[in-house]
């Protein structure tokens, strides 16, 4: 039988000869001895690792829950097709791919799974609730690049973004009026709902504020953490968004108790 206070978790990521991070996971009677020597050998393999607590999705893939379910959110409220949605996120949010792009190259069965885990494991918050348009698109066998058809359909190539000297991500409106008129609104309800999950993961402990920037930057090649989303946002200028949505929409909107104090105190 193992010593419980030598038990722990690396967790890598795909693919990893080219990903950098690893998530160092403490069991909940991890040594810090072992903790120690573990985060040692990570750093000796050439990875960058961080401290991760042992909780459903650990560090990035549990910050990265609101990229995608809150696009599926805005879709389902028609605030803006799938194609607009992916655009605004690329040129404006400054990431390289959208949240749809990045669904079909998962494999939206996949992705699915995954959403139906967390949300059972979180203990069924409506923020993780899985999206009916993802149930209804993987029952119609839309599963993404590997099907030739999901969010978008891959039988013709897409057009390049246009350049037009935006430095993202921002929400400058002017700048944001350039990609599309529902630019600003999209991006405020991305950047509010990723600076919610971060105030819930500060609070809940499951790893601190610098170890939670490297993983969404190392792990998921965003542009900022998502304390530097927050950040961007302001996050009065969040909470108060959430707490208007809340009230319209329901319960996957509920600002995290502490969202003001700590995001705050953290950036």
């Amino acid at each position: 039988m193992p010593h419980p206070e030598r038990v722990v978790g690396m967790h890598f990521f795909n693919p990893p000869p080219l990903m950098k991070l690893v998530e160092v996971v403490a069991a909940e009677g991890s040594s810090n001895q072992a903790l120690a020597a573990t985060t040692a050998v990570a750093q000796q393999m050439g990875r960058t690792p961080i401290r991760a607590k042992d909780s459903p999705g650990f560090v990035a893939n549990r910050l990265a829950r609101p990229f995608s379910l809150e696009s599926l959110r805005m879709l389902g409220d028609g605030v803006a097709d799938v194609a607009t949605i992916d655009r605004v996120v690329r040129l404006g949010g400054g990431f390289r791919m959208g949240p749809f792009e990045l669904l079909d190259l998962i494999g939206l069965d996949v992705n699915l799974e995954i959403a139906r885990s967390f949300f059972a494991q979180g203990g069924e918050p409506e923020r993780w609730r899985p999206h009916p348009i993802q149930e209804r698109l993987v029952a119609e066998g839309r599963f993404g690049r590997k099907s030739g058809r999901g969010y978008h359909d891959y039988s013709e190539e897409r057009e390049p973004d246009p350049e037009l000297g935006i430095d993202a991500p921002t929400l400058d409106p002017k700048h944001l009026a350039k990609i599309d008129p529902a630019a600003e609104q999209i991006l405020t309800r991305l950047f509010a709902q990723i600076a919610n999950e971060a105030a819930f993961a500060l609070e809940e402990e499951i790893a601190s504020p610098e170890d939670m920037e490297t993983a969404m930057k190392l792990g998921f090649n965003w542009p900022l953490g998502p304390l530097g989303f927050a950040e961007l946002i302001g996050p009065d200028r969040a909470a108060d968004l959430l707490e208007e949505l809340q009230a319209e929409k329901g319960e996957a909107y509920s600002p995290a108790p502490a969202l003001r104090r700590i995001i705050s105190s953290s950036t």
